[in-house]
């Protein structure tokens, strides 16, 4: 899943976590007595954050929280969170502001939720803040088969890969009234999309930059990954960053100030070297 759902702007009855209790606390001052960040990030999302063969948690989210709750002098504790089926609202309420009834979230933090001023006007229980990169939609296409890309209208007659319900299906589906939907494939997961494109079942995917770059490694050569060619479609791209209670604003500024000095030193620009994924500055 995109985990930007549509209903998010791209396109629980009771939360009895034990992290709610603490919720009127001062969530800085908790961070420090306790010794440790609680961060929230996606379940079997790689790049960003998955299980690896060991059972561990792992991903590029995993290391920005970990570098995140070190240079706040603390230790990291992961809150792996499931994406909802319907919003990124329900994934911070569930995540952040609130928990899930079944006693999970209510972490300090999330990563990986968009960060701009129309969706901050829809979540007033969170703050978004701090974007430390910008994702973008892209398509990976095999030259062997397309030799170019300069218009979507490729699609009229080959296959165009996407995993279902995320931005780039919707868009495909849709535009210029249907005429590439004959040819959208959907698969129930980036894995099974990025394995089509490398068998050659289909001969181009669209997904999320970072999805692409991970899941073709080695095979980056094979193929030709670009901005899909639809000019000023806005969902195409998006500030990813931080999500925290709107009430804690010294939380806030303490993991902006984190996240700062991870851009200035280096080691943002070395996680995302070290998970092959491209570092694309935010807009501003």
């Amino acid at each position: 899943m995109n985990r930007i759902p549509l209903a998010a702007g791209l396109l629980c009855a009771l939360g009895l976590g034990a992290g709610v209790a603490l919720a009127n606390a001062d969530a800085l001052s908790t961070v420090r007595e306790k010794g440790v960040l609680r961060v929230a990030v996606y379940k079997d999302f790689p790049p960003y954050s998955y299980t690896d063969a060991n059972g561990r948690m792992t991903g590029l989210d995993v290391e920005v929280g970990r570098a995140l709750a070190e240079r706040m002098g603390v230790a990291m504790s992961l809150e792996p969170i499931p994406a909802s089926d319907e919003s990124m609202e329900d994934d911070l309420r569930n995540a952040v502001w609130k928990g899930h009834y079944m006693g999970w979230g209510a972490a300090d933090v999330m990563l990986h939720v968009p960060v701009n001023a129309d969706f901050q006007q829809r979540v007033d229980k969170v703050t978004l803040f701090a974007p430390y990169y910008r994702e973008l939609v892209a398509i990976a296409y095999d030259k062997d088969k397309i030799p170019d890309l300069n218009s979507l209208d490729v699609f009229r007659k080959e296959k165009v890969g996407v995993e279902m319900r995320t931005v780039a299906d919707q868009y495909l589906i849709t535009t210029e009234s249907g005429a590439y939907i004959n040819n959208v494939r959907h698969f129930r997961t980036p894995d099974a999309a990025c394995a089509a494109l490398k068998s050659g079942e289909v001969p181009a995917l669209a997904a999320q930059r970072g999805q692409l770059e991970y899941c073709l490694g080695g095979d980056r050569a094979r193929f030709v990954v670009t901005t899909v060619p639809a000019p000023n479609v806005r969902v195409f791209e998006w500030n990813v960053g931080m999500a925290v209670r709107a009430s804690e604003p010294g939380l806030r500024d303490a993991l902006g100030d984190a996240m700062e000095s991870l851009r200035q030193d280096g080691t943002l620009q070395k996680i995302f070297d070290a998970n092959h994924v491209s570092l694309n500055a935010p807009a501003h």
